[in-house]
């Protein structure tokens, strides 16, 4: 079984978006982890005809991005309900896209959950596969050999040192401070 290796929050509780836009968290790179399994709860929209659609997008250079096999689709959320997800990383890249329609929509949400350790899929194994036929000083041993723990590998290796991991991550880009003469109307 896989271990938690972080809590992740995509949007913290209680979110408020406005209007019929596109929301999407800011990249987060998933190469140390297999997966994600998180909730994302939707609260009663207001609006005409108001609609939220999540989509789960991966990419490889966190510029183009595309749906995972797993999520060909966006899932409709429910008002009111919590909807719980389980999701297997591939490339390196992950983020999540909202999307509300409607005329003058408002909506107040959260998501949050677990990032699962053990790091696979396409894209580690391509990049640990790429390493162990590299002839530079990619092992961590002095000489480059295969003594030491691998820098591109997940397991027993950390670039950030011995304390390991962060705790909760929040990758939903903050708000710059209000400036001026506040909100318009108030």
């Amino acid at each position: 079984m896989s271990s938690v290796d972080a809590t992740i929050v995509f949007f913290p509780r209680f979110t408020t978006l406005a209007g019929a836009a596109t929301f999407t968290t800011a990249p987060l790179d998933v190469s140390r982890f297999d997966g994600a399994q998180f909730q994302v709860w939707l609260g009663d929209m207001d609006g005409v005809s108001p609609v939220a659609t999540l989509y789960f997008e991966e990419s490889l250079d966190a510029q183009t991005w595309v749906l995972g096999p797993q999520t060909p689709e966006g899932f409709v959320l429910d008002e009111g309900l919590a909807k719980f997800f389980s999701y297997g990383f591939r490339l390196r890249w992950f983020r999540v896209r909202l999307v509300l329609t409607g005329s003058e929509v408002i909506a107040t949400c959260w998501a949050e959950g677990l990032l699962r350790g053990g790091g696979g899929g396409a894209w580690a194994a391509a990049q640990a596969g790429a390493a162990a036929g590299s002839t530079g000083d990619l092992r961590g041993s002095p000489a480059g050999g295969p003594a030491g723990p691998r820098a591109v590998g997940r397991r027993g290796w950390d670039p950030r040192g011995p304390e390991g991991p962060p705790g909760p991550i929040s990758v939903l880009d903050p708000l710059p401070p209000p400036t001026g003469h506040g909100f318009p109307g108030l």
